[in-house]
């Protein structure tokens, strides 16, 4: 029996896919698919031309994309299907962790879309774009960082010129360096140098003064040049203080505060202020000199002050022991080297100026005294501020 054989004949079809060297095609009034050689380049979707003979098929001609060379279409085929081949793989093995990471690529392309914008001439702008107006949002741009409200800048930093600007567009800084401005402070950063590369450009000095809200420290950082390098000044980090002058090293791990209404050094051993204000006490042993008064009752002396009085405090004394009075070679008032004798009041007339307190004592009798005369005192007393 002989073996049926087609005659060759030419024909039109639509290229369904492509498979290495192999193209899928639909011959009119034929087969869904008929796998035709790729003789010539060739992708889905293009209209070719089909040789068909002895029951195979080859690609003759492209009449979508005719190919200027047949060497380099089959060159760029095989570059396909090597890149092609390689995708697969890659596929093959990445296809389980890149479905797991397709939410987080559509979050991503949604934080793109509705915050991230660049304007040709502009810059990249960062911003909550959803609604119909853009309000606090920041610029990008060839001279540094600004943080805008809509299209007004509230803040710019960067190595050009500086300008911080309050709500009515007044600017309240201007300079070179960096600067963030928050709800409830300032940071102001001077720039050492615009060439990060040649500190010989510097000027000759650098303040900083910064904000740490996480630790609510503000710290301040005083630098000048010597030669290229910067050497610091004076810093204060946190709770500590430091300071150099070359001559002079002052370092503090303790809290030197400042507020208003006090000023007040505080250390592990206690707290320490430079004057005396209400709520405050003193106990003391002392001795000073006074002079008897009102027929030998009131012994009157002044007590000085190692710190001044602020804030108008009323002062107060009272006895711990008391009072040791001696006048002419006597201890008076019943008293002795080893007694004290507490007065029945104290009464204070002055503070003069805030440096000594002038102190009344009214004694209890009047044994052995010698009245308008001066007497030495020992005093074992506590002054009150309230």
């Amino acid at each position: 029996m002989k073996e049926s054989k087609t005659k060759p004949y030419d024909t039109v079809a639509k290229v369904l896919r492509v498979d290495e060297k192999t193209a899928y095609v639909h011959i009119d009034g034929g087969a869904d698919e008929t796998p035709a050689q790729m003789a010539i380049n060739c992708k889905t979707g293009d209209t070719v031309k089909i040789r068909v003979s002895g029951g195979k098929a080859w690609l003759t001609g492209n009449i979508t994309a005719p190919p200027t060379d047949d060497s380099v279409a089959i060159k760029a085929n095989k570059t396909a299907t090597k890149v092609k081949k390689s995708y697969e793989n890659f596929k093959d093995v990445t296809e389980e962790n890149f479905s797991s990471q397709e939410d987080k690529i559509s979050e991503a392309a949604k934080v793109a879309t509705n915050f991230m914008k660049y304007i040709e001439g502009l810059g990249l702008v960062v911003g909550d774009m959803r609604g119909n107006e853009l309000g606090q949002n920041a610029l990008l741009d060839a001279n540094g960082m600004c943080v805008r409200n809509n299209n007004s800048e509230i803040v710019r930093f960067g190595i050009t010129d500086i300008k911080v600007v309050n709500e009515d567009g007044d600017p309240v800084y201007s300079g070179t360096g960096s600067v963030v401005k928050s709800r409830n402070n300032i940071v102001v950063s001077t720039q050492q140098t615009k060439d990060a590369g040649n500190t010989n450009a510097g000027g000759k000095a650098a303040l900083e003064l910064y904000y740490d809200s996480a630790k609510d420290n503000m710290s301040l950082s005083l630098s000048v040049k010597s030669g290229t390098s910067y050497t610091d000044l004076y810093e204060s980090i946190g709770n500590g203080i430091y300071a150099d002058n070359s001559n002079t090293k002052i370092v503090s791990s303790d809290v030197i505060k400042l507020d208003a209404g006090r000023i007040y050094l505080s250390t592990y051993l206690g707290t320490w202020r430079p004057y005396f204000c209400a709520g405050d006490s003193i106990s003391a042993t002392f001795g000073t000199a006074g002079y008897i008064t009102s027929s030998g009752k009131d012994v009157i002396f002044i007590i000085p002050l190692s710190k001044p009085i602020i804030g108008n405090p009323t002062v107060t004394v009272t006895s711990v022991e008391g009072l040791m009075v001696r006048q002419n070679n006597k201890y008076l008032y019943g008293g002795s080297s080893t007694k004290y004798v507490k007065p029945s009041k104290y009464t204070v007339h002055s503070t003069l100026s805030g440096g000594c307190i002038h102190v009344f004592a009214t004694m209890p009798n009047t044994t052995d005294v010698t009245n308008n005369s001066p007497c030495g005192i020992w005093a074992n007393i506590k002054i009150t501020f309230s």
